[in-house]
């Protein structure tokens, strides 16, 4: 669902993006940190081969989601990486939570849960 949501909010830009697009490529700039350079997504592919290493999925998501930045990056430049601002923190939310916070989560729900049937039941009377 966020993947589809991400491409949705890319594509309601679609028409700044042309515009930038056109201009960037009009008017290269010469300033290696406004052009595009591959630091982010060496970044990204560090992470992604840490991930591997340790096997652990919510860190292996954060490195994709660098390396398509850093893609978008080294491409297009940071002009249209900061017009993709809002996208690219949205996917974010592609990110699992880490299990303890889901386990101690789930707890306190079904604890709650159980406390409510009681004394719901209680009130009813037998």
């Amino acid at each position: 669902f966020i993947p589809f949501m991400t491409a949705a909010l890319v594509w309601s830009r679609r028409q700044e993006l042309s515009r930038l697009y056109r201009r960037v490529k009009e008017q290269p700039s010469k300033n290696i940190w406004v052009r595009g350079n591959a630091i982010v997504l060496s970044l990204g592919v560090a992470i992604l081969i840490f991930s591997h290493l340790v096997q652990i999925k919510g860190i292996a998501v954060v490195g994709l989601l660098t390396i398509a930045w850093g893609v978008v990056y080294q491409v297009y430049g940071w002009r249209i990486l900061k017009a993709l601002t809002f996208p690219l923190i949205f996917s974010l939310l592609t990110i699992p939570p880490p299990d303890t916070i889901v386990e101690k989560v789930s707890g306190l729900i079904g604890n709650i849960t159980v406390k409510s049937g009681a004394a719901l039941f209680r009130a009813v009377g037998n």
